[in-house]
């Protein structure tokens, strides 16, 4: 594309603005330094003397007798000269893309006319001008074309010196021409002719700034002050901060300027040489006239001085240039690379040209997910695209570093790991839907704060960490309340089989009265006293050896049943650390990982041996004990048998056993119900403890998130932690709990007729808690026949959530106008992200109001383009000026208006920087996006184009009289 070779727009390149030629009398010839070139550099030697036809010429072409020579036709030396001149920066300078031409009292008739026409096909390109000397005052002029009307150049530059009596380069006795015109004159003819005036030796007595008397200062003044800016220029970087100073302590210079270095070379070698500390001129900018023009209208931004070039974000994070891949035969896209800026890029357009569009799939092709999160969302636009319903669209995003993503990765085709890139990418309107005050969109908001806080890397990380936390309580909270209902079901049993099991205290009377009967038999039994004795020993024994084998056997139950939970729980341990396995990405620590969790895996064969071992225990004290009585029946057999009345006492004996056991079993039952209890009400507390822990944790996250409350300037955050009545009344309160129920021990809620529950955080575990003890003892009752521990379930749900209120300059966000309330988003969405990824915007301004748009979005995107790279679609004039875009990308869709049709394909896409401008007849283009240049489309397509161009441009007009 010949009239937009530079479609990247504006870049970093390193500039020389004041050069001199072979013209000037202490030029040095290349056969004065080039054995040592050969020295430093063999290799770029023999490159550049390949390129022009040997070494003879190299040194012929450089040379003043060549160049002086009569007998040669002056175009050839002059051409050769010039040839010469672009080979060796080729080689020797390859970062130099840009020369200001500046001899002094220029009046040759043809070299600089040569290096204008050689240069529109090289790769550095060259600024003409001439230097003149004002009453001591050096000044560089520089102008975009030839002066009044004359044929040439050369002879326009000349007829600019003899208006001012400069008729001839030097005078009579060899020193250059010097004028006596008022600097001021010179000045306003150089902008009359569209010209740019830069002073050089800013740091020399030729200089604007040299030494000067107390009425000279006052002149300088007067000088100074004629133009609103001013470019001063000086030969190394330490002098040009020392000029910055002296201009900011003198309050009589009062017009903005730009202060920079050059070389002023007077030899190929010396082109673009660094200052003593290593620093260059960069000007982000074509390297054209109108390109200089731009460092006037933008002098902080557009000009830097340092050894390296500046502003280079990192490479991963930033787009280098898209295409569509479209294979349909439906001819609507070309496959040439549309390239993107590292700063900013602004897309424009008519209706339906494509800009939204290709700004889209830009989007959808890095970061699928981000698209269909903030889309989602979005009402009154959709964005609905379906070019890439067909398997043979693709779209491709090339990146600085050099990886491809692609929207749809072909099959067999690995999955390109650049796309775990990521953007920020705000739709048309999502702003004004995020500040709709609706639930949905109020999750919105809540969900774009948060991503904000979250850019910080240690928020984010204790956030994901207390949100496992909750997830985690949440989780345990109805396996507790499922062991709670099993609890309660079990101590309900024990109660009934102690009631079946009989009265305790009947029993013991009525062992009493067996007791007696059987004290009566033996007083008639006929044995001896010592007898007697003997008999109620071995009985009282055997009394307790059976106390001891009930507690023993209920061991041994309890032992079994715990064995079978643990078992359980390693099983649950052994799925848990599975599980987070599949999260670790480095292999030596998930290798690790494994070996030291393996270690789980012997806890179940020790749980085990330890339950065999117990049992084995008890067995064996089973085992004593059977033995024993065993013993002690054997020692009761020959009382017995001595007794009268046998059969009535052992009657009696064996009904005192027989009610003793219920007795003993009464009693361990007792016993384990009073553990139940105890567990019973240990884990009732529980569960409200880990319905109180989630609040808590979410009060964590609330003072972690304070610190970001006065962190955004005039933007002020209020971090709250808030509930879903609506969700709660809908799920909890209608479906599963009586409401008479709960207005009756709630009765400080503001009920109203329907019963509806109302979230006061000061009485909200308070309520919680009532209602829970309420449904577990009972004086609380569900509705529709729902289950009392589904209720409770339901009753414990986490309905919390971080509620974030935004205020701007003490105005509610709910408050503002909806210009006001998008600007405030789009702050804190991305003024005070700390993230790098690009960020792209579809016409924000139909959010903003036009003051907002003016004020705040113009200076928030010159600002912030510095740190990540914008891309931008709009039609609004000021985004793409005012801000001063580096890059505009001009959509055009054939067949949308009457003479505004495309070269082959339905769309199409130019790119450029605002300095490119040209405009051809319709005769000479028929394409609509290459008749014109960059400038011309967008004063023609964004409505106050003109006169966002003019309004940027009164910078560096003359001050009114």
């Amino acid at each position: 594309m010949e009239n937009f070779p530079y479609p990247k727009g504006s870049t970093w390149r390193k500039w020389d603005l004041q050069t001199q030629t072979i013209l000037d009398d202490n030029y040095i010839q290349l056969g004065d330094y080039s054995e040592e070139l050969k020295k430093e550099n063999p290799t770029g030697w023999q490159q550049y003397i390949t390129k022009v036809g040997g070494e003879a010429n190299a040194l012929l072409y450089d040379s003043k007798a060549y160049f002086n020579d009569t007998k040669i036709d002056k175009k050839d030396r002059c051409t050769n000269h010039v040839r010469n001149y672009f080979a060796f920066v080729d080689v020797f300078n390859p970062e130099l893309d840009c020369i200001g031409i500046t001899d002094h009292n220029y009046f040759d008739d043809c070299l600089l006319d040569s290096f204008i026409d050689y240069s529109k096909q090289s790769r550095c390109k060259v600024i003409p001008g001439v230097e003149i000397n004002c009453q001591g005052i050096h000044m560089l002029l520089f102008f975009p074309d030839k002066l009044y009307q004359k044929e040439t150049f050369s002879a326009g530059i000349q007829a600019f010196l003899m208006k001012f009596n400069i008729n001839n380069r030097t005078n009579g006795n060899g020193t250059l021409t010097t004028t006596s015109t008022d600097i001021k004159e010179i000045i306003d003819e150089v902008k009359k002719n569209g010209g740019i005036i830069i002073y050089p030796h800013c740091n020399s007595n030729n200089g604007l700034f040299q030494e000067r008397t107390a009425t000279d200062r006052t002149h300088l003044a007067d000088i100074f002050n004629h133009q609103k800016v001013n470019l001063l220029q000086s030969q190394h970087n330490q002098s040009s901060v020392a000029i910055t100073d002296y201009i900011k302590t003198n309050s009589t210079l009062t017009s903005k300027f730009c202060s920079h270095i050059s070389s002023d070379a007077r030899s190929l070698r010396d082109l673009s040489k660094a200052d003593q500390d290593g620093n260059f001129l960069w000007i982000k900018a074509d390297p054209t006239f109108e390109g200089l023009r731009q460092i006037v209208f933008e002098p902080e931004q557009r000009i830097f001085v340092g050894p390296q070039k500046p502003g280079e974000k990192k490479s991963y994070f930033v787009i280098d240039k898209v295409r569509f891949l479209d294979n349909t035969g439906d001819v609507k896209f070309g496959s040439d690379p549309i390239e993107i800026n590292q700063n900013l890029t602004t897309i424009i357009g008519g209706k339906s040209t494509g800009k939204s569009l290709l700004l889209y799939y830009m989007a959808k092709t890095i970061d699928r997910q981000e698209v269909q999160s903030r889309t989602s969302d979005v009402g009154g636009v959709p964005v609905k695209y379906d070019f890439d319903a067909s398997v043979d669209f693709n779209f491709e995003v090339t990146w600085k570093d050099g990886q491809h993503t692609l929207l749809r990765t072909p099959e067999g085709t690995t999955e390109d790991h650049s796309k775990e890139r990521k953007i920020l990418y705000i739709p048309q309107r999502y702003l004004n839907t995020l500040s709709e005050a609706n639930i949905k969109s109020r999750e919105a908001l809540n969900e774009f704060v948060l991503n904000v806080i979250l850019q910080d890397l240690v928020v984010k990380e204790r956030y994901e960490e207390t949100v496992r936390e909750i997830k985690a309580e949440v989780k345990a909270i109805p396996t507790a309340i499922g062991e709670l209902f099993s609890d309660r079901e079990d101590i309900k049993k024990t109660e009934d089989e102690l009631k079946q099991t009989g009265d305790e205290k009947g029993i013991e009377n009525y062992i009493k009265t067996l007791q007696k009967q059987a004290d009566e038999i033996k007083a008639k039994s006929g044995l001896s006293e010592e007898q007697l004795k003997q008999y109620e020993e071995l009985v009282a024994k055997e009394k307790e050896i059976n106390v001891q084998i009930s507690n023993l056997e209920q061991d041994k139950k309890t032992i079994k049943s715990l064995g079978s939970d643990l078992i359980s729980q390693i099983d649950g341990l052994k799925s848990t650390i599975e599980e987070n396995e599949e999260y670790l990405n480095d292999a030596d620590i998930k290798a690790k990982f494994k070996a030291e969790f393996r270690v789980v895996d012997s806890f179940a064969p020790g749980l085990k041996s330890a339950n065999t071992n117990l049992i084995t225990a008890i067995d064996g004290k089973l085992k004593i004990h059977n033995a024993e009585l065993v013993k002690i029946k054997a020692d009761l057999t020959p009382l017995m048998a001595k007794v009268k009345l046998q059969s009535e006492l052992q009657e009696k004996t064996d009904a005192i056993k027989k009610e003793q056991q219920k007795l003993n079993e009464i009693a361990i039952k007792r016993n384990n119900l009073k553990t139940k209890k105890v567990s019973y009400k240990k884990k009732s507390d529980g569960v409200i403890e880990s319905y109180k822990q989630i609040v808590l944790k979410y009060e964590g996250l609330r003072n972690e998130f304070k610190k970001f409350e006065s962190k955004f300037g005039e933007i002020t955050l209020g971090v709250h932690i808030s509930f879903n009545d609506d969700a709660f009344n809908s799920n909890v309160v209608k479906e599963y709990i009586n409401k008479n129920d709960l207005k009756r021990v709630i009765v400080e809620a503001e009920w109203g007729d329907e019963f509806i529950y109302k979230y006061d955080p000061t009485k909200h575990l308070t309520n919680i808690t009532t209602v829970f003890e309420g449904l577990v003892e009972g004086t609380i009752n569900t509705v529709k026949n729902r289950l009392t521990k589904d209720a409770v379930a339901k009753l414990l749900e986490n309905y919390f959530y971080l509620d974030f209120k935004i205020f701007y300059k003490n105005d509610s966000l709910d408050k503002m106008s909806p210009g006001k309330k998008g600007l405030v988003l789009l702050q804190l969405l991305i003024n005070l992200s700390d993230g790098e990824w690009p960020i792209l915007l579809d016409q924000p301004e139909d959010d903003l109001d036009n003051r907002s748009v003016y004020d705040d979005l113009v200076a928030f995107l010159k600002n912030k383009k510095l740190q990540r790279q914008i891309i931008i679609v709009t039609h609004n004039p000021n985004l793409v000026v005012g801000a001063d875009a580096e890059e505009t990308v001009v959509s055009n869709q054939s067949g949308q208006e009457v003479g505004r049709d495309n070269k082959k394909f339905r769309f199409e896409y130019i790119s450029g920087a605002l300095e490119n401008t040209f405009e051809l007849d319709p005769t000479q283009e028929s394409a609509i996006l290459y008749r014109k240049g960059i400038r011309q489309h967008v004063c023609e397509i964004l409505e106050g184009g003109q006169e966002a161009f003019q309004k940027r441009e009164q910078k560096y007009s003359f001050p009114n009289k």
